[in-house]
């Protein structure tokens, strides 16, 4: 989060420096990815370059500082120029929705390959200098075939108004951002009572993190400025617990929020 901010204020600082540049930029890239298969090599290459020279097959920081370092902002900066591209050049999308299960072929035998590397990085192969050049080089691809898949599938499956898929999608950010604290609470408590398996284990944390986070999100998020910022201002479609709970007073339901999707 910390170095998609500093990605942010360095976009913010280009726009305002160089606007009619970005502008133009913009649309070269949207050219490019009008033909997804140029575009998953033009921005797959500067990424496994990127990766390559990480000691292991993530893009992240090797320590904590607060100052970024330049290959793991460089690797987070490829994909934040991949989705404001894409939003600028919306008939990109509208290609890979024609064409979403073919990338969802290529992004299934990418994943397959790749998958097999990362077993081998795994093995004790690890340390064979090898593997770590087309785990990384398989890993940079599957990654855009399965963007380019999701978001064909998505705009191809998914272009009907769902209220309740709009509610999980608009809570997923809320989701990622507030997660962790629940995570360490609950795999504590795991630890605590003592081996339960596994299976069980990731369930029980996966489960209870997302009915948390669920539970939280309508309280605290939702419906304050905090939501408003993040996918627009909502109106209830039911009282709120505090409503309900108050004495002597009909609670005010208001009308049903829009099912439009928004951009």
């Amino acid at each position: 989060l910390w170095y998609l901010l500093v990605i942010d204020a360095i976009a913010f600082l280009a726009y305002l420096a160089a606007p009619k540049a970005l502008a133009s930029a913009s649309r070269v890239l949207g050219r490019v990815l009008s033909r997804p298969a140029l575009g998953l090599v033009v921005f797959a290459v500067p990424t496994i370059l990127l990766l390559l020279a990480q000691p292991n097959w993530a893009g992240l920081p090797a320590s904590g500082q607060i100052v970024p370092e330049p290959e793991p902002l460089a690797y987070n900066a490829v994909f934040f120029v991949l989705g404001a591209v894409l939003s600028a050049n919306r008939g990109v999308i509208a290609n890979l929705r024609e064409n979403c299960w073919r990338w969802g072929a290529v992004a299934v035998v990418a994943v397959a390959v790749a998958g097999a590397f990362f077993a081998l990085h795994n093995s004790s192969a690890a340390d064979r200098v090898y593997v770590h050049y087309p785990i990384n080089i398989t890993n940079a691809v599957a990654t855009f075939a399965c963007l380019f898949a999701l978001i064909g599938l998505a705009n191809h499956y998914l272009d009907k108004s769902r209220p309740k898929l709009r509610y999980l999608a608009d809570s997923s950010y809320w989701i990622y951002l507030a997660h962790m604290p629940i995570v360490a609470l609950l795999v504590a408590v795991v630890v605590d009572v003592g081996s339960i398996g596994t299976a069980p284990a990731f369930l029980f944390v996966t489960v209870g993190t997302i009915a948390v986070t669920l539970a939280a999100y309508p309280v605290f998020v939702r419906y304050t400025p905090i939501g408003w910022i993040l996918n627009g201002k909502r109106k209830r479609t039911r009282p709120s617990l505090l409503q309900r709970l108050r004495p002597g007073r009909e609670p005010v339901t208001q009308p049903a929020e829009a099912a439009e999707p928004r951009a």
